[in-house]
């Protein structure tokens, strides 16, 4: 694609937004000369014609370019090495228009021109104030030792924003004398002021500057996190202050210590993390040290986390043997078997059962964790089930047994919810005889379960005992035909699981026991009633039917809705589903 600086062509309203390397030339002109904001693809267009030293492209594109842009191209063109750049920027000081004349003193800051340092203090001295800020900033392209002293003068000043441009034009020039000024400064200036001049004492990294750093913390002046950054990036110096900053009162001040410690690379910052790890005051930060060592050194934190699987926190326990998912070695496998049997709690213990189960051979954790369907917790025993139901471990014979034992054993109403739970994922059910005492059970969640489990039953005999059930209930009544007060939502649910079950067993010996249920007219149940006669024998049901078809409005409806097409039955079948929850731990 071609780019033209003219503004009849289609291309001159393109904005250059998709671009992500510059290849030519005029490419890079034509993006400096867009608009006048200093974006990253601008700068990276500067370093282009830097890079080409392409002097003749700038000097010819600046003909008629005037503003911004025009100083973006004085910017390049003072990074150049030729004999004509100096005498370009030197007229530029004399162009009629303020803000040309602006960002050439910036730009003969980047020359190596003897003059340009004296030509800066001059007009930062006695030239127009609105000139000062570019004084400044040219001072600190000089890198040179004549800038120092002026720039550290203007640090006095009354006006925040050359005290700004004045800090920034010290990180800059790179003079590590500029420390000391700039830690009175960062002392005595407004909030804005030092936290420039702590990012400038960082960028500067000089060591001398880490205390005064770590003692501006006590005044609260400016946030803590811009403090930290100075010191992460003055690096290795800062860590015997940040370590002592570990011991702090405030765990704020702690957690952002170590944060900083994890930032920089040396083997004395680990070991304090390590310590951190085992001894800070505050769960929460020794679970961070516990993850940052994990990030840093891998594998050869294991000794430091198998040391936290006896922190007296259950949080950071856990937080250990999660890590150690990540990083198994022999060492760890006997110490988180002991966790698994003789944890101090069921979650300790789940979550080092899930840890063996990642990393152990399928032999192997069969036989450690199979003698835990017997566990005196219920909630071990439970997550242990379910991990045995995977099909890797070809265990659901000993699954059954073992939660049906235990339902008897622990008489506890959410164990047997749970346990049923984990049974209704069994596709297949080679003995229902052992679920039929559930259905009578006074709790309708368990009945709703021990429905989904038998319907699976390839086994006919389990109509029986369903039917029974649905013959059993005595349904309170809110006829089609009369409006009754009485409601019962409990039966009315478990009726219409039992109607659904039958329906989907397709099981001719249900069909007398529901039609009494449509005879009836029992709203509630009515359409469940309906659609289960339909799917058995539709036929037959309204044959049946058709002798009572006087008796109600509700019986001619359902007799032409068994005589219909296909009965669109008007709720999501999904909702009966097997799709129950099941309690684990991780």
């Amino acid at each position: 694609m071609c780019y033209y600086e003219d503004d009849s062509d289609p291309e001159f309203d393109y904005d250059y937004s998709d671009i992500e390397d510059i290849e030519c030339t005029g490419l890079a002109l034509c993006i400096l000369k867009r608009d006048e904001h200093l974006t990253e693809l601008k700068r990276k267009a500067i370093d282009y014609l830097i890079n080409a030293q392409a002097v003749d492209e700038v000097l010819y594109a600046l003909d008629g370019e005037y503003g911004v842009c025009r100083g973006f191209l004085l910017f390049a063109l003072a990074h150049m090495q030729d004999p004509r750049v100096i005498g370009q920027l030197l007229n530029e000081l004399d162009d009629p228009e303020p803000t040309v004349r602006f960002y050439a003193l910036i730009a003969l800051g980047v020359t190596d021109y003897p003059q340009r340092v004296e030509i800066l203090i001059n007009q930062l001295d006695h030239g127009h104030p609105s000139f000062k800020r570019a004084a400044i900033e040219g001072l600190g392209y000089t890198r040179s030792p004549e800038a120092f002293y002026p720039l550290v003068k203007m640090l006095e000043s009354t006006d925040e924003t050359l005290v700004e441009c004045a800090i920034q034009a010290l990180i800059e020039l790179g003079d590590i004398r500029a420390v000391y000024y700039l830690i009175e400064t960062m002392r005595r200036g407004s909030l804005q002021v030092s936290s420039s001049c702590v990012e400038a004492l960082g960028a500067l990294k000089e060591p001398n500057a880490v205390q005064p750093l770590t003692d501006f913390l006590q005044e609260n002046k400016v946030d803590n996190t811009v403090i930290f950054s100075a010191l992460i990036t003055i690096g290795k110096p800062a860590v015997s202050s940040l370590e002592g900053l570990l011991h702090d009162a405030s765990s704020d001040i702690r957690e952002l210590a170590l944060l900083s410690l994890s930032e920089i690379n040396d083997i004395r910052a680990t070991e304090s993390i390590a310590c951190v790890a085992l001894n800070d005051p505050a769960p929460e930060i020794r679970v961070m040290a516990q993850d940052i060592l994990v990030r840093l050194i891998g594998p050869n934190s294991t000794a430091v986390l198998i040391k936290t699987l006896d922190d007296p926190d259950e949080r950071v326990q856990l937080n250990a043997l999660r890590q150690l998912r990540s990083l198994p070695t022999n060492d760890a496998v006997n110490l988180l078997l002991d966790k698994m049997l003789h944890g101090s709690s069921s979650s300790i213990r789940i979550s080092a059962l899930n840890v063996l189960e990642d990393t152990v051979d399928t032999k192997k954790i069969m036989m450690w964790i199979v003698p835990l369907l017997n566990d005196d917790d219920s909630e071990v025993l439970l997550h242990t089930a379910n991990i045995l139901c995977l099909p890797k471990y070809h265990a659901e014979d000993k699954v059954v047994h073992a939660l049906l034992c235990n339902i008897e054993k622990f008489q506890d109403p959410v164990f047997t919810l749970n346990a049923l739970s984990t049974l209704a994922c069994f596709d297949s059910l080679p003995d229902p005889r052992p679920y039929y005492p559930f259905l009578y059970s006074n709790n309708l969640e368990i009945q709703k379960i021990v429905i989904t489990i038998l319907q699976k039953s390839e086994n006919s005999e389990v109509v029986e005992p369903l039917t029974a059930l649905l013959k059993s209930i005595c349904t309170p009544q809110r006829t089609l035909d009369e409006v009754d007060s009485i409601s019962n939502a409990n039966v009315h649910a478990l009726t219409r699981y039992l109607l659904i079950a039958l329906g989907k067993l397709g099981d001719p010996r249900a069909v007398d026991p529901i039609l009494q249920i449509v005879l009836n007219g029992n709203a509630a149940v009515w359409k469940e009633a309906l659609w289960a006669l339909y799917v058995i024998d539709k036929n037959t049901a309204a044959k049946y039917l058709e002798s009572y078809r006087d008796q109600g409005h509700h019986i001619i409806l359902a007799i032409n809705a068994l005589k219909a097409p296909a009965f669109k039955y008007p709720i999501d079948w999904s909702q009966y589903k097997s799709t129950f929850h099941r309690k684990t731990v991780d």
